[in-house]
């Protein structure tokens, strides 16, 4: 499967992985709860992550390729792809409620993959949009471990969207957290 494919089919890893959830053991408590930790993480940045992006992705959205600014601030300063990262968190987050650690580690393992080779293909793209400006910035922002020191330097990023306005780009994510905690409640009922 090519790497852009894998960009188009990116919102299919997580269903797969959370049905996958069901199938499994119940989680252990502590699981739940670095589960819980991970779910609000998860949340906390993509809404900080969307606020500075302004709801427009920077490879495929019109307004990103209008805007032909990179976005550097909030997140964007600690590392490339903070909603992949937090994609990544959330994922875990799910299956560590919905299952034993082990398959939520795999489940993991498996979406640092699959964004990993999302990001070698996503990087021509950006390459193609913003030229030096974004070499520089992949030079010294990390992809998935941040750096602090970026922060301290600031960065580039349209005015910060105002919560309520994050909140309604990013809705999706009460209706995630809320499938999650059903799913949860259901497969503590159904087994135990």
């Amino acid at each position: 499967m090519s790497s852009g494919l894998l960009f188009t089919q990116r919102g299919k890893l997580h269903p797969v992985c959370t049905l996958g959830a069901l199938l499994f053991a119940p989680p252990s408590q502590a699981g739940v709860l670095a589960g819980v930790l991970l779910l609000l993480a998860w949340a906390t940045l993509r809404l900080w992550a969307v606020r500075h992006i302004g709801g427009a992705a920077r490879v495929h959205a019109r307004k990103a390729r209008e805007r032909k600014h990179l976005v550097t601030s909030g997140p964007f300063a600690l590392v490339r792809n903070p909603l992949y990262v937090a994609n990544i968190m959330g994922l875990t987050g799910t299956c560590l409620v919905l299952a034993p650690v082990w398959y939520a580690a795999l489940a993991g393992l498996a979406a640092f993959a699959w964004y990993a080779t999302i990001v070698r293909w996503e990087e021509g793209v950006l390459v193609e949009l913003y030229g030096t400006e974004y070499e520089e910035y992949r030079q010294c922002t990390p992809w998935l471990v941040p750096s602090l020191g970026r922060v301290l330097r600031g960065g580039y990023g349209p005015a910060v969207l105002p919560l309520s306005k994050a909140l309604r780009r990013e809705r999706g994510l009460g209706v995630i957290v809320v499938a999650v905690v059903l799913l949860a409640v259901g497969k503590w009922w159904w087994v135990g």
